[in-house]
C-alpha cells in the first residue's frame, strides 16, 4: 500500500524540469501561428457574417475588415506563444479568439480545432515561459531571478492524458462501427474530402483485404496505444509506431497540422523529461560545435 501510494505521489507531483512542456509551448505556437497563416486569405468566407456558417457563435460573426483583423491578431498572438513573449496573456488571447473563430465556423470543424482549444487551456496552469521564451532572456536582462528549472508534473500528465484518451476513444468508436471492422470507411475516406493524391491513389491501388487488414490494425493500436505508452518497456516502441502512424495520416489524409501536434507531443511529452533534457542539451552541444568550427574558425591570410 505504501509503494502504491508513493508510485501515485511521483507519477502526478514529482518536480521534473520544465524544459520539455516550455518546448511543447513553442511548437503549439508555431502550429497554431501556421494554420491560421492559412486562414488570412480567406477569412471572409470563413468566419465573415458574409458567409455561410453553422456554429454556436454564427449570429456574432463580425463584417469582413474586422474578421481578418481578429484573425491576423490570433496569428501574432500564435507566434507570440511560440516565441514567450507575453507568454500567458498571449495563451490566453490565442484561446479566446480561437474559441471564437471555431464557434462561427463548425462546417470546416477538424479534431486539430478541438485539440488546440484543450491544449491551450492545459498549458495556463504552468508558466511555460521559465524557459525558451523572449520572457525569460527579458527577465536574466533586467537581473531578475529566472523562473525555477524544475516544476510539478501534473499539468504535463494532463496532456498526456489527453492525447492518450483521444487515441482510446478514437479507436473505440471505430471498434463499434462495422463499416471499420470491415474497412469500408477506411476505404471512403481514402476518397472522401480530406483525401490527398497519396490518400485517392492508395484506394484505388490496393486490394480491399489489406485495406480492411490496415483498418484493424489502425483500430487495435488506437485501442492499446493510449495505454501501452504509460508502460516503460513499451513506450519508445508506440511513440515510434505513433509517429509512423501519424506520417501516414498525413501523407493520406489533409489534416493541416494535426499530425505535426501529435507527433511533437509524442516526442516531447511522453519520453521521461530527463530524457529530452539530456537529447536538448546534445543538440544544442552539437550545433555549437558546427558553430565554431564553421563560422568562428579564423580563416589564414
Amino acid at each position: 500500500m505504501h509503494n502504491i501510494k508513493n508510485y501515485t505521489d511521483g507519477f502526478w507531483h514529482r518536480q521534473v524540469s520544465v524544459e520539455p512542456i516550455c518546448l511543447y509551448r513553442l511548437g503549439v505556437g508555431v502550429f497554431l501561428c501556421g494554420s491560421t497563416v492559412e486562414w488570412l486569405k480567406h477569412t471572409k468566407e470563413l468566419f465573415s457574417n458574409q458567409g455561410l456558417h453553422i456554429g454556436i457563435f454564427q449570429q456574432w460573426a463580425p463584417p469582413p475588415a474586422v474578421t481578418f483583423l481578429v484573425c491576423l491578431t490570433l496569428v501574432i498572438a500564435g507566434l507570440f506563444v511560440a516565441i514567450g513573449f507575453w507568454t500567458r496573456f498571449s495563451i490566453i488571447t490565442s484561446w479566446i479568439l480561437f474559441t471564437y473563430l471555431n464557434g462561427i465556423d463548425a462546417i470546416n470543424e477538424k479534431a486539430v480545432s478541438t485539440v488546440v482549444q484543450v491544449v491551450l487551456l492545459f498549458l495556463l496552469l504552468i508558466d511555460t515561459s521559465a524557459r525558451y521564451s523572449v520572457d525569460d532572456l527579458l527577465r536574466q536582462r533586467r537581473g531578475h531571478n529566472r523562473y525555477p528549472a524544475e516544476a510539478c508534473v501534473f499539468p504535463q500528465r494532463l496532456l498526456q492524458i489527453y492525447f492518450a484518451q483521444t487515441y482510446f476513444f478514437c479507436g473505440l468508436v471505430k471498434a463499434l462501427n462495422p463499416q471499420w471492422v470491415y474497412g469500408q470507411a477506411l476505404f471512403y475516406i481514402l476518397q472522401g474530402r480530406w483525401a490527398t493524391d497519396w490518400g485517392f491513389w492508395l484506394a484505388v491501388t490496393i486490394p480491399p483485404i489489406v485495406i480492411q487488414i490496415a483498418s484493424l490494425v489502425i483500430i487495435m493500436f488506437e485501442l492499446l496505444a493510449g495505454f501501452l505508452i504509460f508502460v516503460p518497456r513499451a513506450r519508445n516502441w508506440i511513440i515510434m509506431l505513433g509517429v509512423l502512424f501519424q506520417l501516414m495520416a498525413y501523407i493520406t489524409l489533409n489534416v493541416e497540422y494535426l499530425s505535426y501536434h501529435f507527433i511533437w507531443a509524442l516526442i516531447i511529452l511522453y519520453p521521461e523529461p530527463e530524457a529530452v533534457v539530456q537529447k536538448v542539451n546534445k543538440i544544442r552541444s552539437f550545433l555549437l560545435n558546427m558553430k565554431s568550427k564553421y563560422f568562428l574558425t579564423a580563416k589564414p591570410i
